[in-house]
């Protein structure tokens, strides 16, 4: 699969990509959507559908397809009318312009509403095979990806790792077993899961937290707060990501 990304990639970068929204951007976003290689763990499912040791096989194939992956967004991005630099902000004024012109992005270039009324379904998200309309899973993945590496070139300290709380999985959250943005240790905050959170813009692009200026949305506030250290309000992060409490052990 990796090498079927590099070649993917390798047919990007000979192409002709314009750098201006085309006259139907969401219709050539769907059409570019039919070429863009699936973001696929080895093992797909929730919670206790995946073993632990599956659970960390998929979080290694995340981090070492990492690069790859973010080089596929910024070919789609290219293609469909945003210029994303391959360098992390250097700055939180830098990253706030990244995150404005990824959330003009989106309201021009993504549906309305979810393609497929089973996209709304946690089940058939995990299990998909992400071709077809179900390609925007794997641009969604990218896109946190990207937003989670963003709050990490402000704060080092957070770090890619997994879900392995017992509450997450006693209470099938979504989050549980799965590759999240982990906080600093010894620091109270909880979870942030980049994907939870753009796949939510999604399947609910008018929800109020997504329809007001940048410093007003829900990505906003994830970013900013973990790239400048804040923690986010503890009850945000119980309802969405979960708190750690200790490590899951069962099978």
């Amino acid at each position: 699969m990796l090498e079927k990304l590099k070649n993917w990639l390798w047919r990007s970068s000979t192409a002709e990509l314009g750098n201006q929204p085309a006259p139907d951007a969401r219709q050539a976003f769907r059409q570019a959507l039919a070429e863009y290689p699936a973001h696929m763990p080895p093992y797909r499912g929730l919670g206790r559908q995946i073993a632990l040791e599956q659970a960390q096989q998929n979080l290694d194939w995340f981090m070492q397809t990492l690069p790859q992956r973010l080089a596929a967004l910024r070919a789609l991005a290219a293609a469909t009318g945003l210029a994303l630099g391959e360098e992390p902000p250097r700055s939180w004024d830098e990253a706030a312009d990244l995150l404005a012109r990824l959330i003009d992005w989106t309201r021009a270039c993504w549906p309305d509403a979810p393609y497929r009324p089973e996209h709304r379904q946690d089940e058939y998200w995990a299990a998909s095979d992400r071709t077809g309309d179900d390609a925007i899973f794997s641009v969604a993945l990218d896109v946190a990806t990207l937003l989670g590496q963003t709050v990490r070139a402000g704060c080092s300290a957070w770090r890619w790792g997994l879900d392995l709380s017992r509450d997450s999985l006693r209470h099938d959250m979504f989050s549980a077993r799965r590759v999240v943005l982990m906080p600093p240790p010894g620091v109270r905050a909880g979870l942030l899961d980049m994907e939870a959170v753009v796949r939510a813009r999604y399947l609910n692009p008018q929800a109020s937290w997504f329809r007001g200026p940048p410093p007003h949305d829900l990505w906003w506030e994830y970013v900013h707060d973990g790239y400048t250290g804040q923690s986010l309000a503890q009850g945000l992060d119980q309802g969405r990501a979960g708190i750690r409490d200790a490590p899951d052990s069962a099978p």
